[in-house]
């Protein structure tokens, strides 16, 4: 299989006819409904002669790949085609129910659970006040609701969520910000990343949207907020510490030291292996969320080059990686502030808890899209909606694909 890179970052597949080698016998393929046609082409193609058996693992009711074709979706609807009983069983075909991210701790289906199976195709019974519980706040602990109507309220909102789902003290707690994404005080000093446990953190809360640039619930917008109030490329003295300053910003986001962000290219970057401590080849796939952990500014007096924004991705903790501090008019940085993401970009990610931005009119709102949106966390997600909670089940009938976005005139904004 070969990729390559064009002027736009995009990139396209083409069969090759080089032989492939070292493959086993059996091929595991995960997250699987991210496929589009030309990478499953390319990727049998690739294995064709050698493996054996070949698995796909993937849930088919998330949303389409941002590409053509869903494959995975078509596999599916193929091989249990006749299979009658729940859950389906077959030849080549196997569907696993057990949930093993909303876990409860009295083994009682959580709500966030049955709230996403009306966003499925499996043919349950289902109990509809479970929309009339979602707004009273009657479901379970693990899924609360919150209305909004203007966007100034909704920023509000927002600001609450996040002290209220954190250890903040308070809306303006700036420290206590730092601390919910990882920071953690050392000598009077607000550090970030380091142990495994900060790390982690990064991703311990996340704001989602469908949308990227809608003036009001995208995540440009909440990104930029969020920013403003809890990030300043000044050096600040707070309660029980310091927070470094920042020189020379990075990107149009205007990203700073201790900023969360997450890599929008797939390429090869040199790193740094922290435990070996030495310099290697290494990858930033296209997704990662990662945190400003160290700013290098170039001196006389020193061996670095160049002024540079430090990264450590929460899914390579052992490593760590330098982008160049400039800001671009182009708009071409590889990194973005994400402290909210898209519901395209969370895709294949998991996280503590899920704060779901939705907003009417919901162009861009799909079954699919609501089932990935409320399946991202382990243990809390909060809606905050701009119309009733029973609005919701209208979209469980309501499938858009690719193609009727263009004929709709619809944007996909990932």
């Amino acid at each position: 299989m070969i990729w390559r890179k064009n002027m736009a970052l995009t990139m396209e597949y083409r069969l090759s006819d080089v032989e492939a080698k070292n493959v086993p016998f059996t091929v595991i393929i995960d997250e699987s409904s991210m496929l589009t046609e030309e990478m499953f082409g390319a990727l049998l193609q690739a294995l064709r002669k050698r493996a054996q058996r070949i698995i796909f693992v993937g849930d088919p009711n998330q949303l389409p790949p941002i590409g053509a074709g869903r494959p995975f979706v078509d596999l599916v609807r193929k091989l249990n085609q006749g299979i009658n009983q729940f859950p389906k069983v077959g030849p080549g075909f196997g569907q696993l129910t057990v949930t093993m991210r909303q876990l409860s701790d009295d083994g009682n289906p959580r709500g966030d659970t049955e709230l996403s199976k009306w966003y499925t195709g499996d043919s349950e019974q289902l109990d509809d006040s479970i929309f009339i519980r979602l707004q009273s706040g009657s479901l379970d602990k693990h899924v609360s609701f919150k209305s909004w109507s203007t966007p100034e309220e909704l920023e509000q909102r927002i600001f609450e969520t996040v002290y209220e789902e954190t250890e903040m003290n308070s809306v303006d707690d700036i420290e206590g910000f730092n601390l919910s994404i990882g920071g953690h005080i050392n000598s009077g000093w607000m550090n970030f990343a380091g142990a495994d446990e900060y790390i982690k953190k990064i991703e311990s809360w996340q704001i989602l949207s469908a949308y990227r640039n809608d003036a009001a619930i995208g995540t440009a917008t909440i990104n930029r907020y969020l920013h403003e109030k809890y990030r300043s490329q000044q050096a600040q003295k707070l309660e029980h510490c310091s927070i470094r300053g920042t020189r020379h910003m990075l990107g149009t986001d205007g990203i700073v030291y201790g900023d969360k962000v997450i890599n929008v290219r797939n390429q090869k970057i040199k790193g740094y292996d922290i435990k070996s401590r030495t310099k290697v080849d290494g990858y930033v796939a296209n997704g990662e969320v990662g945190i400003v952990e160290r700013i290098w500014e170039k001196s006389k007096n020193s061996n670095v080059k160049y002024n540079t924004h430090q990264i450590v991705f929460s899914s390579q903790p052992e490593m760590n990686y330098n982008w160049y501090s400039v800001v671009s008019d182009e708009g071409t940085s590889d990194l973005e502030l994400a402290y909210a993401l898209t519901v395209h970009k969370a895709q294949g990610s998991e996280f503590g808890k899920a704060i779901l931005v939705l907003g009417e009119p919901g162009g861009l709102l799909s079954k699919e899209l609501l089932y990935t949106a409320i399946t991202r966390q382990k243990d809390k997600l909060v809606i905050l909606y701009n119309d009733g909670a029973y609005r919701l089940r209208d979209y469980c009938r309501c499938t858009i694909h690719i193609g009727q976005r263009k004929k709709k005139g619809l944007r996909d904004t990932a």
